[in-house]
């Protein structure tokens, strides 16, 4: 995993609880079409921070406009 920081790359190491962190995941989101979820780790321990489920709170531009409708024809929502 990379992470880019003002044009500057430098590798971080995945968390020591990336698989339980994906496992968890997995389970928050079974059935959601679309969610970020943040996890936190200090010290060994997982913590969970929030779920998102619009990029930019629902207002976040795509450009070019055809993106912004062939994701949104993507999601259903039911």
């Amino acid at each position: 995993m990379s992470v880019i920081i003002r044009g500057a790359r430098r590798d971080i190491p995945r968390p020591g609880n990336y698989e339980l962190i994906i496992q968890l995941a997995e389970k928050l989101s079974h059935n959601i079409p679309f969610v970020r979820i943040d996890f936190y780790e200090t010290n060994g321990r997982v913590f969970f921070g929030e779920l998102t489920f619009y990029p930019g709170s629902g207002f976040e531009e795509f450009r070019p406009m055809e993106w912004d409708n062939k994701l949104g024809d993507w999601v259903r929502c039911h």
